[in-house]
This record gives C-alpha cells, structure tokens and sequence, in this order.
C-alpha cells in the first residue's frame, strides 16, 4: 500500500507490478459459451457473484453449499470456479438453483475477462487471484486458507477493497460471508469499499504497465554488464 521499495533492498534489486497475460482487464482468452451465456444473461439484474479457491485442497460440497447459501442470502447470482476441487461434481445437488440461472459451475475461467463483470470476487487470496481482482476494480471477500493467503487478506482490508477477510474452513458458514459480501453490494457500485476498489485498479495499472520490458531490460542490461567485465578480467591475464 506505501508504494515503495523496501529501503534495505540492495540497489540492484527492480521492484515491477504484476505481470498479467492479457493486455487489459476485460480482454484476453474468450470464456465457455455456458460462461458468457449465464454472466451475460438478459432480463436479470441480481448482482454476480465469483466463488472460487484456485489451487486450494477444499472441499467441492463446501465451496457449492457456500454458493448455493449466498444465492439464498443476497438474492444473487454466483459463478463457482472448481479449481482443483470436486465441486463440478458436488453441483448435482443444487440442480434447482442451476436450472433457475442462479448458480453455474465451470472447472475455470479467465479472471481477466470475469472478474470485471462481478459485483463482488469471494476467493483464497493467492497472489494471482488477489492482482486479478485488484486490477478489476472490484471489491473482494477473500476468504484465506495459508502460506501468504493471510497476508495478502490482510492487505486487502488495510487498502479499502474488502470489508473482512473470514478464514476458510469447511465450517465457515454462508451466513458468515454474507455480511461482508452484503456491505459490497449494498453500495450498488457506488460507496467507499468501491471507491477504494477503483483507486486500486488506477495504481495496479499505472505499476504493472510494460512492466515485462522493464524486466526484460534489466536482465539484459545485467547480462551485458556481466559480459563486459569478464572480458576486462580476461584481458588482465
């Protein structure tokens, strides 16, 4: 959030934005038509929720409960991204709510082109999924598990973008993400926890542009400067 390079970091140390695939929010690979069918479905104006735990070891039936509580609680439609959990599978016994188009499970889908389409991003808050959501400009609920999850939850709170960062056990009830995810929909677009999401997506922009040819240059630089000097050593002997 300082927007800063830690000050004991050696000179020769480049601190970049993140590096994304596409090159703008919104663009990049084409979703499933299922996908693109049910986020861009007429005549509906129930705010869209993401659900979705990446790489996580949970538990399918728990991340579709969660969904399927969520589309009871907020009146809201609610897009789940298996990942690596088996919840394509546990979808079965929400047969009613995906026959009313107000539940869809996909095995993945492209943040860059998703995330911007959501009222709201409920998710593990790995590092990528956490950048995706940032440069959407959509508030988030992330919901950690481990490692630098936590962390980055945290951040999340601390810059504005998420009202409560819950910890994710198969415990953790639809009622209790419901009232961070109620506090971002009920600004309808408008309110601090948006505002703060779209300040977010201005300074993600502003750090992760060309930042790859940025690398890219620093390396060689690096690389022609290592080849300059064991060229002056070699010519010393």
């Amino acid at each position: 959030p300082d927007g800063g390079v830690p000050g004991d970091s050696p000179p020769y140390v480049m601190v970049g934005g993140f590096l994304f695939p596409e090159a703008a929010p919104g663009r990049g690979p084409e979703p499933a038509r299922a996908l693109k069918a049910f986020v861009e479905r007429r005549g509906d104006a129930r705010p869209l929720v993401y659900v979705g735990f990446g790489s996580m070891p949970v538990s399918g039936k728990a991340v579709v409960a969660l969904a399927a509580g969520l589309c009871d609680a907020l009146a809201c439609r609610v897009v789940v991204v298996s990942g690596w959990s088996d919840a394509a599978a546990a979808a079965a016994d929400e047969a009613d709510r995906l026959a009313e188009g107000s539940l869809l499970v996909v095995d993945s889908a492209p943040h860059g082109w998703l995330f911007p389409r959501c009222s709201a991003i409920v998710h593990h808050c790995g590092v990528g999924t956490m950048a995706a959501a940032l440069r959407a400009g959509v508030p988030q609920v992330p919901c950690p598990l481990m490692l630098d999850q936590p962390h980055n939850a945290a951040l999340c709170v601390r810059l504005g973008v998420a009202p409560a960062a819950p910890l994710w056990t198969e415990r953790l009830t639809a009622a209790e993400v419901a009232v961070p995810l109620r506090a971002i929909l009920a600004e309808k677009g408008s309110g601090p926890l948006c505002d703060a999401a779209r300040s977010a997506r201005a300074v993600v922009e502003a750090e992760s542009a060309d930042v790859a040819a940025r690398f890219a240059s620093t390396v060689e630089q690096a690389a022609t400067s290592g080849a300059a000097e064991e060229r002056g050593a070699a010519g010393k002997h």
